[in-house]
């Protein structure tokens, strides 16, 4: 009916039609005017109304099949400019201004010659020209991406000024050393003499001035004409001293080298003679006298073989004079195997022949060498005229080449799109988006869409074609371009034409942090299909709708500002272009967040549940909050502990539950334990449990403390019903139930830093068995700041080979646990040259007297209280080191130690305060202040070590230490000071440093420690505007990566993710007081990146990131 319309313009129009095509289908047509409306990608409307034979009307059918279909009326053109004067012999460059919808195209014509160019981008396009003659260029012809053609712009002359023919006239072919000056002449004045012994200023040349050495020498003339064109003319002339000579330009001549020219200097009377004789002394033809004392010698018409000039003139006796040169014959080589038609550039690649062996190929496209041959690849040229060039090399250098003309032709790199790969039942029409490049350079085009039940409509010559399918299944769809040189392109896509997209979510935290937002991240597996729709809507745990928040792309990020902690459902739903929906919905159990800064977390549930939840995977769950009942244990009263009340074990009964904390945020602490008191009482070998810790939601549950040590940790390592998924954790080998509380404590440093992260206790167990079983509780559960400090003493020799390996190995673990131990070094001599001894040998020897130290190396780990706590070289190789160091750092120490010192010109000052923190402490205690050098590099002498670390330089008031005393009670406190001059063998003074260290005199066990260093940045992590390295987690990382700013950006700053190419890949707005930055990852692939964090206008930090799948 007349109301069907496309653009605003009815089908009563000339310009719209609608006709049948076959099998009930139906074309509406349409063209572009330009009056007509602009219509951005895929936002046509058109509407069909369909009129029965009775006038009756339809209703008007407005859904269009998705199309990247674009209207508009602005036409491409172009505009030529350049410089309109040259000379003859030189390049100009062409600019073609250009608009319109890249790429473009267009035809270029100089004088009959026409050229098309392919495939521009940019606005200006630049084309170098060398024209003989004055030319005319046009542009005839400009076409845009879609093959709109408009007409060029104007058109530009080229002229071609000729340059003026000169000659130097008057310059003879040699000259005596002792000659006269010559003026000299050009056959055209007003020009420059240049070269060896002119003087351009007068014109005149010296032969004195240029002398015998270089021999013969070239001078030049330069002339420019009034258009500026500028001509040269070379002349050779020859230098030489008083005796006769024949002169000639080279003793070895290529046989293909223009005639010489032979002179003979410095003869004088009659004129003689000239011969040519080859290497049997016989004359032979190539020479002609001209009867001047010059002759010319064609090499042209000599073999190969060595010859002699021969000159005979009378001078009152007959003399001769000879000079003697080579001719060396190089083949002229001939190409084989290169056609002499059009290469395509998608081609097979051409191997290159000559008839002769070791010839050089060169020109565009061209590779390989003289052993391996040369291939001529016509992908790797420019299309349009090459030439390639081959030459034979004589083994002197001579050289003969033989070129050829190649014409490569453009090759479209053929691409396309589906519109959808998702059908509905009965079929559906599937549009086809071509993303051909170069597209104007195509003749015709020809689709295939791999279904041959459609019958002629399998194949289509559409630019952007549609194709109905009935069926869903399996597809290969071709499309062939053919351009209008000839040239083939295929490019076939398997794909799958019916595809549901499949919807998923993850996000990025389950911590509520009030005023901050929850990242949600879309996980659907959309396959081919586009997508149309993504819609997120937000509920409360009742279904209540908070919100509806639509996005644009999958790869956004999408953000919610929940009000409280609390369960809520979140839904997504999402369309593909074909009408394929898909839904998810997820629980999100947010919970609050805990922030420890500056304070410890300490729970000892008496009081209420600790905002602690049950959760299970099947709702059978017997955690209990009350007072613990376990067998054999006494509790006391209102001491309330969470703990399993278990259920009579029965077959095929499994319970798999766990207790589940709110959220803290770590970001305030530096080191961070988590220590509580338990219960166990498992079917060994069977049940169990585990502690573990969620930061990121999609990562799902990790143990903590898997692999590394802790007090009274994990004590099984293959506990079948896996709690948590894990196989370790606390455990049974043979039943024995816990009857009193057990205290484990493990550093919290795989989770140090995090802004959210949750922890739970995770059970598995088949019930209550007659053994009497009662699972697992817990209780007092404290996360705090790890306060104890160690002392790592190191006795060492600098001329020891096996002490500096042993050096290696305490400076690795003094700077990975440089908040956990002190590392003081101690120089011994076994044979006596150890400078760093000899400056001050007390503290070492008694130190080591003390500890009755064997030999170099050895370490005593806090006073080698323990045996397993002194270390030898073979210990040290083996690694316990570690993971005792560790475990010390989770005990709680006895007392603290306040150290400051005032650093003076000339000296220090030591303040210590000493206090007992715990309840009572009976032994004596004995006081240590070690003065160390941080770095010391005076010395690299003997085993290699530069720098040696934290050298102990003395010991105040000395190696002896003080007695403190005995009989300390909570609070009791010793104040003391100590001063110290600084040595001469001092080798920096902001490299030194103070430790602190008090040591129960009964068992030699150091109980705590400080330091101070001069320079406050040594042994800390540094927080300065300096460049650092960023703390991110996880890494590597596959979802999401978390970037701890410190203290926080002070201005609006940016994150810049770089390829190792350095391509940014991912730039990041930081608003200003940012400290916790969260990073979409999931869109990259997986590799290496560079992460740099940009703060008003600074490099403030940069880390290395690795994305995983």
């Amino acid at each position: 009916g007349t109301a069907t319309m496309v653009n605003g313009v009815s089908l009563g129009s000339s310009r719209v039609t609608f006709t049948e095509r076959s099998m009930g289908l139906y074309e509406l047509s349409y063209t572009v005017a330009v009056e007509d409306e602009d219509v951005a990608p895929g936002t046509l409307h058109a509407s069909v109304v369909l009129v029965d034979p009775a006038g009756n009307t339809g209703t008007a059918y407005s859904t269009l099949a998705p199309n990247s279909l674009e209207i508009y009326t602005a036409l491409p053109e172009a505009t030529l400019a350049g410089i309109l004067e040259i000379c003859e012999g030189e390049e100009t460059e062409l600019s073609v201004y250009l608009s319109g919808r890249p790429p473009l195209s267009f035809t270029l014509e100089e004088g009959t010659t026409a050229t098309r160019f392919t495939d521009i981008s940019s606005t200006t396009f630049h084309i170098t020209v060398m024209p003989v003659q004055t030319t005319v260029y046009r542009i005839s012809s400009v076409t845009d991406v879609n093959g709109v053609e408009n007409t060029g712009s104007g058109e530009l002359e080229v002229t071609v000024h000729l340059k003026t023919d000169v000659e130097i006239i008057n310059l003879a072919a040699g000259y005596s050393v002792e000659a006269d000056p010559v003026q000299l002449e050009a056959s055209v004045p007003g020009g420059i003499f240049s070269g060896p012994g002119v003087i351009s200023s007068t014109g005149y040349f010296y032969p004195d001035l240029a002398g015998t050495a270089d021999s013969p020498h070239t001078i030049t003339y330069t002339y420019e004409n009034a258009n500026g064109c500028i001509s040269t003319d070379n002349k050779i002339v020859f230098v030489s001293g008083d005796e006769a000579v024949i002169l000639i330009p080279d003793q070895l001549v290529c046989s293909n080298d223009d005639p010489f020219t032979v002179n003979v200097m410095n003869i004088y009377g009659e004129t003689g003679t000239f011969r040519l004789l080859n290497s049997g002394d016989q004359p032979v033809p190539g020479l002609t006298d001209h009867g001047d004392r010059t002759a010319t010698v064609d090499p042209a018409l000599l073999s190969a073989d060595s010859y002699t000039i021969e000159y005979r003139y009378e001078d009152g006796n007959t003399i001769y004079l000879t000079a003697e040169f080579a001719v060396e014959i190089v083949e002229q080589p001939q190409i084989l195997h290169l056609d002499e038609s059009p290469y395509c550039q998608n081609a097979t690649p051409v191997d290159l022949r000559s008839d002769l062996a070791n010839v050089l190929f060169e020109g565009p496209g061209v590779s390989g060498n003289m052993n391996d041959g040369f291939t001529f690849h016509p992908w790797d040229a420019d299309p349009g005229s090459i030439e390639i060039t081959c030459t034979s090399i004589s083994e002197n250098g001579c050289r003969a080449s033989t070129s050829q003309t190649v014409q490569v032709l453009f090759v479209p790199e053929v691409k396309f799109g589906l519109s959808t790969a998702c059908i509905p039942e009965g079929g559906e029409i599937v549009s086809f988006d071509n993303q051909t490049t170069g597209i104007s350079s195509v003749e015709s085009w020809t689709w295939d869409f791999d279904d041959p039940a459609s019958g002629e409509s399998n194949q289509s010559n559409l630019v952007d074609p549609t194709h109905f399918y009935q069926e869903p299944g399996p597809r290969s769809v071709s499309l062939t371009a053919t351009t209008f040189e000839g040239c083939v392109s295929t490019f076939v896509l398997d794909s799958v034409i019916d595809s549901k997209p499949l919807a998923d979510f993850t996000w990025v935290s389950n911590c509520f942090t009030g005023g901050s937002d929850v990242k949600f991240i879309n996980r659907t597996a959309y396959g081919f299909a586009s997508v149309d729709t993504i819609l997120w809507t937000f509920k409360t745990g009742d279904g209540a709708v908070l919100d509806v928040i639509g996005s644009v792309s999958p790869a956004d990020t999408v953000a919610y500002p929940f009000t409280e902690a609390g369960s809520y459902q979140v839904d997504l739903y999402t369309v593909n272009h074909a009408g394929c929906a898909g839904q998810a919905s997820r629980e999100v159990l947010l919970r609050p967040t805990i922030q420890l800064s500056g304070e410890n977390y300490a729970e000892s549930f008496d009081a209420s549940e600790g905002m602690w939840v049950i959760r299970s995977e099947d709702q059978l769950a017997s955690w209990t909050w009350d007072v613990p009942d376990f067998d054999g244990c006494d509790q006391t009263a209102d001491d309330r502990a969470w703990f399993t009340r278990l259920s009579p074990g029965e077959e095929g009964h499994i319970e798999r539950s766990w207790i589940q904390s709110p959220c803290f945020d770590l970001t305030g602490i530096q080191r961070p334990l988590i220590r509580l008191d338990i219960l166990r009482s498992f079917v060994p070998n069977v049940d169990g449990a585990v502690l573990q810790y969620q930061d990121v939601v999609e990562e799902g549950w990790k143990t903590l403390g898997a692999s590394t040590p802790g007090i009274a940790w994990y004590n099984a390592t293959s506990i079948l019903n896996q709690p948590g998924g894990s196989s370790i954790g606390w455990g049974a080998v043979e039943f024995r139930p816990d009857t009193a509380w057990v205290t484990a404590v493990h550093d919290l440093d795989q989770v140090a830093g995090s802004p959210g992260v949750s922890f739970r206790i995770a059970v598995a167990t088949n019930g209550q068995l007659a053994m009497g079983n009662q699972g697992f509780a817990f209780d007092n559960l404290i996360i705090a700041e790890r306060s104890k400090l160690s002392v790592l003493e190191h006795f060492t020799d600098y001329s020891d080979d096996s002490s500096r390996l042993a050096n290696e190995i305490i400076d690795a673990i003094g700077n990975k646990y440089r908040q956990d131990i002190i590392d003081l070094q101690y120089h011994l001599s076994n044979d006596g040259v150890d400078p760093m001894f000899l400056n001050n040998p007390y503290p070492s020897s008694t130190r080591s007297f003390n500890y009755g130290v064997p030999g170099v190396p050895y370490t005593i780990l806090n006073g080698g209280a323990y045996p397993h706590h002194r270390y030898d070289y073979p210990a040290l190789k083996t690694g316990p080191l570690e993971d005792h160091v560790r475990m010390l750092s989770l005990e709680i120490p006895e007392f603290e130690i306040d150290l400051t010192v005032d650093w003076s010109e000339s000296g220090l000052e030591a303040h210590t305060t000493v206090t007992c923190t715990a309840g009572r402490f009976d032994a004596n205690i004995q006081l240590y202040l070690v003065v160390f050098e941080t770095s010391v590099t005076a010395y690299t002498e003997h085993n290699g070590d530069i720098p040696f670390s934290n050298v102990v330089l003395d010991m105040l008031p000395s190696p002896a230490g003080k007695l403190l005393g005995d009989n300390w009670v909570q609070g009791k406190s010793d104040v003391r000071t100590e001063t110290w001059t600084y040595a001469s063998y001092v080798e920096d003074i902001d490299d030194l440093a103070v430790a602190a260290f008090i040591q129960d005199r009964s068992s030699s066990r150091i109980l705590q420690a400080a330091v101070d260093y001069k320079d406050k940045t040594v042994g800390v992590l540094r927080r300065s505007t300096d460049k650092t390295e960023l703390t991110v987690y996880p890494n590597p990382a596959a979802h999401v990566l978390h970037v701890n700013l410190g203290t926080g950006s002070e201005d609006t700053g940016r994150l810049e993710l770089m390829d190792i190419s350095g391509k940014v890949m991912m730039l990041e707005d930081v608003p200003a007081g940012t400290r916790i930055f969260r990073l979409n990852m999931a869109s990259l692939t997986s590799g290496l990146y560079f992460l740099r964090w940009v703060d008003a206008g600074q490099v403030r930090g940069v880390s290395k990131v690795v994305k995983t799948r």
